[in-house]
């Protein structure tokens, strides 16, 4: 039974987030470098875990078994990740509709006059999106609530006006990155620590 939430219980020692930004590169007769870019990008996780004892490590290894490899898809908050830098507060918006392949998204309905309402590295997703976007620029409101943030990529699809925004305990759809998944104990049934890896897949 793949899919459902991933367990943090029991949380990873550390966590590395790397975003993915597939570009084309050519090099003419010239020398001269040609960049072309997809406008794609994604989010790459590693959960590293240090020794955790058999009623910690067991929940994670069996939830991981049950995405039976690449196969599943599931949901996590991405650990360290789950309330933003900036001021943000209440249920924002976005204002007016926001075509696929832009890179600053206009919101309304923040609270009024905050000096980093968004800062840079705060994570957002829109209410008809799965795709995770994060903030690349620190975001003032204006007296009347609005704003624009930058975020890391152009959107995938179109946004309509009044669409929500998610800022805080953002989740992302993931799958795991193998088809394997190990697991090792010692004596006592002490795990010395593993890791998952896992990538962004919302479509």
């Amino acid at each position: 039974m793949s899919g459902g939430a991933y367990p943090l219980a029991t949380r990873p020692a550390s966590v590395l987030m790397r975003g993915i930004s597939p570009t084309m590169i050519s090099t003419t007769h010239s020398l001269k470098r040609v960049a072309r870019g997809s406008g794609a990008q994604r989010w790459y996780l590693r959960l590293k875990y240090g020794p955790l004892k058999n009623s910690e490590w067991n929940p994670i290894v069996g939830f991981c078994d049950e995405q039976l490899g690449r196969y599943g898809k599931f949901t996590i908050v991405v650990p360290g990740k789950e309330a933003p830098l900036g001021a943000v507060s209440g249920a924002p918006l976005v204002n007016g509709a926001q075509a696929a392949g832009v890179t600053s998204v206009n919101l309304k309905s923040l609270a009024n006059g905050v000096n980093g309402v968004f800062k840079a590295g705060d994570l957002v997703v829109f209410a008809t999106h799965l795709k995770v976007y994060q903030v690349t620029r620190a975001a003032n409101s204006d007296g009347g609530g609005l704003a624009t943030i930058y975020i890391n990529c152009p959107l995938l699809t179109a946004v309509a006006d009044g669409n929500a925004v998610t800022w805080q305990n953002v989740s992302m759809q993931c799958a795991l990155l193998a088809d394997t998944f190990d697991r090792e104990w010692k004596s006592g049934l002490v795990c010395p620590g593993f890791e998952v890896d896992m990538i962004e897949d919302p479509y």
